[in-house]
This record gives structure tokens, C-alpha cells and sequence, in this order.
């Protein structure tokens, strides 16, 4: 692993999540980042140079602190800043971000769409073993559920807004729909994508956006019905067994 100005460390507890390749290839377009995973098995597929894992038995993040702490206090010092992170987001140009913050001298607990990322930066008053006692500056992050957002090359930016954003949330943006982590019509995923509620476009399927949004929905609501078609039929066997 290469050394950086940030640290994002990403808890994964018991399996990896569906959209991992998608996670994980965002996260090797990162410059000035590196990434160690902490989870509780064994993650047997190769890493981009940028990541690194280590295997540990832990239960919350209170445990995650204790053991950066005890056994990776040398480790994190390296950096300017370090992030106790989610594996539900999807990251983008975090140096951007954490540079833009105000100079502080306690952790801040930032939420997005109900994951929680904390960020702290190295210095003499921000030792490991006191972050969970220290104040914490809450902050909310949200995104709107009906952006599109353009990916390119670990950037992700509102199509229409042209805003940054360090982070989105896939489950909150696919939530209550049957969409995929990403496109499974993809080989090979792209180093440009787009994604909106409806689901993952490439560069070739957005030149026709409108048209392909909408066989899309219409997909969705035919899912969304056979799901409910099934729902009523499973329920009225019940009633009459």
C-alpha cells in the first residue's frame, strides 16, 4: 500500500455486499486515498494497490477504534486524516471533500442518508484511544433521490447541478426498487457510468437515456406487479388451506 494524505477504513461484517466489485473499482480511481478493509472473514479476491485488508473479530465500531489503537496507531499516523467509513456508499474525490472542511479539533460524526462516516485529522489532540469521548461536530449529508449522477474516473458529480459529491448512498437511492448494484449486462465495469433511481447507464446506453429510462420503469413496475400478483396468491392459499 501507498501512502496518502487520507485513510478510509470500511467495516464489513459477515459478507461482502452485492455491489463489492462496483465498491471496489470506485475506490481504485481515488488519487491520495487509501483504503483498509477490517473485516471478520477472509476476503479471498485481489485488491487494487490502494486497498489492503486485515481479518479481525469485532462487534461495533467501539472495537474497530480500540484495535486501529492498539495495533495501528503507526499505521494511521501516517496520514492527515483518517475516515471510519461505510461499505454502502460509493466514494468520490474524498481529499476534495475533507479539504473543504473547517479546521477542527474533534472527530466529526457526518451522516449520509443514515450511514454515519467519522472523520478525524491527525494531531495531537485526536488520539485513537479518546475519539469516542471526544465532541463531535454532526453534520447531515443528503442526496436527492431523483439526481443523476455522472461517474468519471472516481468522480461523482450531480449530471444536472454539476455539483461534487464525495459520497452517495445506492440503497437510499434504489430504495424500494428492484434494481441491481450495477448494469449485469456489463463484462467489465467502466471507469464512466451513470447512475439515477432507475438504475446503472455506460456511455453507450446514455447517448439514448430518455428511451432506456423508460424501458427501465416499464421493467420495474412489471417486477413490481408480478411481486404483488404473487404476494395475493401465496396469501389467499394461506387463507384457504
Amino acid at each position: 500500500m501507498h501512502y496518502s494524505s487520507i485513510c478510509l477504513i470500511i467495516p464489513i461484517s459477515d459478507t461482502l455486499p452485492v455491489h463489492f466489485p462496483l465498491f471496489i473499482k470506485q475506490l481504485s480511481l481515488q488519487k491520495n486515498l487509501d483504503v483498509l478493509l477490517i473485516s471478520n472473514f477472509n476476503i479471498s479476491i485481489q485488491l487494487p494497490q490502494n486497498i489492503s485488508s486485515v481479518i479481525i473479530d469485532f462487534k461495533n465500531n467501539k472495537e474497530i477504534l480500540h484495535y486501529l489503537s492498539e495495533q495501528k496507531s503507526s499505521f494511521i499516523e501516517k496520514y492527515t486524516y483518517w475516515i471510519l467509513g461505510s461499505c454502502n456508499l460509493l466514494y468520490g474525490q474524498l481529499n476534495y471533500f475533507v479539504r473543504q472542511l473547517p479546521k477542527y479539533n474533534s472527530s466529526i460524526l457526518l451522516k449520509v442518508n443514515k450511514e454515519e462516516l467519522l472523520i478525524t485529522q491527525n494531531n495531537h489532540k485526536n488520539r485513537l484511544d479518546k475519539i469516542q469521548k471526544s465532541t463531535r461536530i454532526n453534520l447531515i449529508f443528503e442526496t436527492e433521490a431523483k439526481s443523476l449522477f455522472y461517474c468519471n474516473n472516481g468522480k461523482i458529480v450531480d449530471y444536472h447541478k454539476r455539483i461534487r459529491y464525495p459520497f452517495i448512498n445506492l440503497e437510499s437511492l434504489f430504495k424500494f426498487k428492484n434494481v441491481r448494484y450495477y448494469d449485469s449486462s456489463w463484462k467489465k465495469i467502466p471507469n464512466t457510468f451513470y447512475v439515477d433511481d432507475s438504475g446503472f447507464y455506460n456511455s453507450k446506453t446514455f447517448k439514448h437515456y430518455h428511451r432506456n429510462r423508460l424501458k427501465k420503469e416499464i421493467i420495474e413496475i412489471g417486477s413490481s406487479c408480478k411481486q404483488f400478483l404473487s404476494s395475493m396468491i401465496t396469501s389467499n392459499n394461506k387463507e384457504y388451506a
